[in-house]
Order: structure tokens, then C-alpha cells, then sequence
């Protein structure tokens, strides 16, 4: 069981949708960090100017350089290499989390539809129900479900509650299970069938799946930085 939920926590954080938003997510701290560096570090600074000097630049270039660096406007972010370093190292707590929770594996009814695969093939959905408070989307949310498909006729499910068991998907909950793959895919979905109608949703549906947002707060000279995702 181990090994697969170790799978479970690569395909949630080991695909183009989970790495842009480690990217989203530690980008505004590391452009603040560089800003203040350099508008408040001189030898980093003149560094700078060392380098672009050894390259032939003229005084108009250190001059323009100097601007740049006093009032901010460059931009950094984080490389690919970061975040993908950042998913990996996250697999071994995330599999432990896993490990906690009641598993149903469940396969589709003959009257259903096959299921979707997308290249964000691990979604988060809370299913308090539409009147209860909004809660983030993350693993300890008690009311979190996890859906991850195994084939289009076979999906493993996580809950916090319930029991560990085998069975049958009630009608219908395979065509709720493609809605929330669709609003999470980031440019692939993968079906078994060919359907112009299935083109169109997915068109739709497609980038209308839970948000993160970094929300920065300044306080005097500290600046407060967290985030959200909805």
C-alpha cells in the first residue's frame, strides 16, 4: 500500500499544474527578497555593474542598470529545477498523510460513462456540501476527497471518514469525477472515446478549477506574505 500511495503523491505533485504553482506560490517572496537585496545590499549591487562592465557595457547601460536595480523592475522567479526539487522532497510527508486516510476503490457502472484522464490526474474536491463554510483545498481538510482515476472504469477515492472497501460507484458520480479532471487539467485530458461534445466541456471547464493566491501585506517596513488556495 505504501508504494502506491507514494504514486498517488507523485502524480499530485509531480505534474505541469502542481510545479506552476510551486512556481505561483514562492515566486512573490523571492522577487521581494530580491528587491530588498538589491536596493539594501551595495556589494551585490556592484557586482552587477562588475559583471555587465566585463561584458563591454557603456555608462548609459550602467546607468539604466543602476535604475533598475533601485526601483525594482525586474522580475525572478523561481526555475523549474526549484520546483520540481520542492515536489519531490514533499512525496515521502505527503505519502504519510495519505497512509491516514479511508480508501474506496471503486468501479464504474455499466450504465456510466468511462472515466477521464487528465495531466492533473489527482483532484482535490470538498464535499461538506454547498452550505457549509469554505475551507482551503489541502489534505487536512476534513472533508477533503481525493479522486485519482486507475483506468476509465476504475477510480481510487480518500476520505478522512468511512472505511477502507471495494465496490461499485453509485450512477452518476462518473461524470461528476470527469467535471472536477476537466477544471483541473492544465493541457491534456485523455479519453477513450472521441466526442466533439467532450471537446467542448473540456474547452470549458478547462483553468475553471481551484485557485491559489499569494496575498501580500505591508506593515510598516515588515511585509506579511501567505497563501490561499479556493
Amino acid at each position: 500500500m505504501q508504494a502506491f500511495l507514494k504514486f498517488v503523491a507523485t502524480q499530485m505533485y509531480r505534474t505541469p499544474a502542481s510545479l506552476q504553482r510551486t512556481s505561483d506560490c514562492f515566486a512573490p517572496s523571492f522577487q521581494e527578497t530580491a528587491e530588498r537585496i538589491a536596493k539594501y545590499v551595495p556589494e551585490v549591487r556592484e557586482n552587477i555593474i562588475a559583471d555587465i562592465k566585463a561584458t563591454g557595457a557603456t555608462e548609459q547601460d550602467v546607468s539604466q542598470m543602476l535604475q533598475i536595480l533601485s526601483e525594482g523592475k525586474f522580475t525572478v522567479t523561481p526555475t523549474r529545477e526549484f520546483a520540481l526539487y520542492m515536489a519531490l522532497s514533499n512525496l515521502e510527508l505527503v505519502a504519510n498523510e495519505l497512509r491516514k486516510m479511508r480508501w474506496e476503490f471503486g468501479s464504474v457502472p455499466q450504465s456510466d460513462c468511462d472515466l477521464i484522464l487528465g495531466d492533473h490526474p489527482v483532484t482535490l474536491a470538498d464535499v461538506a456540501g454547498e452550505n457549509a463554510p469554505a475551507k482551503p483545498l489541502g489534505l487536512r481538510n476534513p472533508t477533503i476527497e481525493i479522486a485519482m482515476p486507475l483506468s476509465s472504469r476504475m477510480v481510487a477515492l480518500a476520505h478522512w471518514d468511512g472505511t477502507i472497501r471495494y465496490g461499485e460507484l453509485a450512477p452518476g458520480v462518473a461524470d461528476a469525477l470527469n467535471e472536477r479532471t476537466l477544471r483541473q487539467i492544465h493541457r491534456f485530458a485523455f479519453a477513450s472515446f472521441a466526442s466533439k461534445d467532450l471537446l467542448k466541456r473540456a474547452i470549458a471547464l478547462r483553468g475553471t478549477g481551484p485557485k491559489m493566491r499569494t496575498r501580500r501585506l505591508q506593515q510598516g517596513e515588515k511585509l506579511l506574505m501567505w497563501t490561499e488556495f479556493s
